[in-house]
């Protein structure tokens, strides 16, 4: 599996812990109102889904992660990545040369470097 700077389930958690309350409450309706989010995601349904779904996998993880910048929410998101690891015994995690959402786009030999990783050490373990 490649997670490519994945949202962790505890982001709204620690965003609100550093966001003024008006922000926090502005964030709360965008995540409660699958129809606030360019996704339409209910993304309160996702998150009690992987909540109760907590289990550690014997499968190849990489986990990719944007660059940090000096933004306080970006460095929780780039910090939370790090708990991603703990699903695999077999994980690994790659940063990002830039700080964008979209490493799939600015760094796609990353992905794709990523992706032969995976492919390659299943392979291994099958033959």
């Amino acid at each position: 599996m490649v997670l490519i700077d994945a949202v962790h389930e505890d982001k709204y958690e620690q965003f609100e812990k550093v966001l003024s309350e008006e922000k926090a409450s502005r964030m709360w309706l965008f995540v409660k109102d699958p129809s606030k989010n360019d996704e339409n995601i209910d993304r309160i349904a996702s998150i009690e889904q992987v909540r109760s779904k907590q289990n550690t996998f014997d499968f190849p993880l990489i986990v990719l992660t944007r660059a940090t910048d000096s933004d306080e929410l970006s460095k929780i998101e780039t910090d939370l990545q790090v708990e991603f690891l703990k699903l695999s015994a077999k994980s690994k995690q790659y940063f990002s040369k830039h700080n964008d959402h979209f490493i799939q786009n600015s760094e796609p030999e990353l992905v794709i470097d990523s992706i032969r990783q995976v492919v390659e050490s299943v392979k291994a373990n099958i033959a």
